[in-house]
Order: C-alpha cells, then structure tokens, then sequence
C-alpha cells in the first residue's frame, strides 16, 4: 500500500491539475513519490525509523511529513512540465520542506516520529577490552 493517498494531495492541488501534472500516467505519480521517500529517508534514517515512518497507515501518519512529502512530491512532478509552468511556488515549498528535514536531521526540530529500536542492535565485530599482561624488565 502506498504512503501517501489522493486525498492527500487535495489540500494543495486540485484533481484537475494534478491530472495535468502526472499527464494521466499514474506510474510518474508513483515514481515520484517512491524518490520523495528515499529523499527524506536520506534526511531522516539516522534518528528515526524511516520504515515505521512510511509503512503507517491513515490516521497513524504524521501529518507534517505527508504534508512535506507532497510537496516534494508535486515539485519533482512540475519539474517535468514544459517551460517549468507553476514551479516557483513549487520551488518555494520543496526548499521549506528541505529546510525542514535539514533542521530535523540536525536536531533543532524533534517531531513526534516513532526513533529506531536500539537494544535489538548487534555489533558486527567483536570487541575485547584490556591489555597485555605488565613485563618487568630488569637489566
């Protein structure tokens, strides 16, 4: 199931234009959407479960993040148009959504994201602490 609904982009697009934008080929839509979550997975694997993250489902979603991923979304799809018709406001609201996960990613924003399981960590090498036993050397 995907993360993101056609509801959810209602509330910055019309159905018509977003007809226009993916140019009735639902794969672009897809597509897009597929690069909007490996983009913010790239901003946000390294404090939060980005798997939990995309897999919830309707009211589990966190609704900042389905907000910037539509955004990022619509920007990489009005990229593609002709003469780039309606990406400046695009541009605008992809680079808040990058201002956003940059400062998510530096820590000066923590939104109520479910954090990955750390006690289920394994080290992958094995380590010993300690040292060799003292020599006294007399001459």
């Amino acid at each position: 199931m995907a993360f993101l609904t056609d509801s959810d982009y209602k509330s910055l697009i019309c159905n018509e234009d977003l007809d226009i934008v993916i140019q009735s080929d639902i794969d672009t839509k897809t597509k897009a959407e597929l690069m909007g979550i490996e983009q913010m997975t790239g901003y946000l694997n390294q404090r939060f479960d980005c798997e939990a993250i995309f897999t919830a489902e309707n009211g589990d979603r966190n609704h900042l993040v389905v907000m910037f991923l539509v955004d990022i979304v619509l920007y990489h799809l009005y990229s593609s148009l002709p003469n780039r018709l309606g990406l400046e406001q695009r541009r605008i609201r992809y680079e808040d959504a990058l201002k956003w996960l940059k400062d998510v990613a530096n820590g000066l924003i923590t939104p109520p994201l479910p954090t990955p399981d750390l006690t289920v960590a394994t080290d992958p090498l094995p380590s010993n602490w300690g040292c060799e036993t003292r020599k006294n050397y007399s001459w």
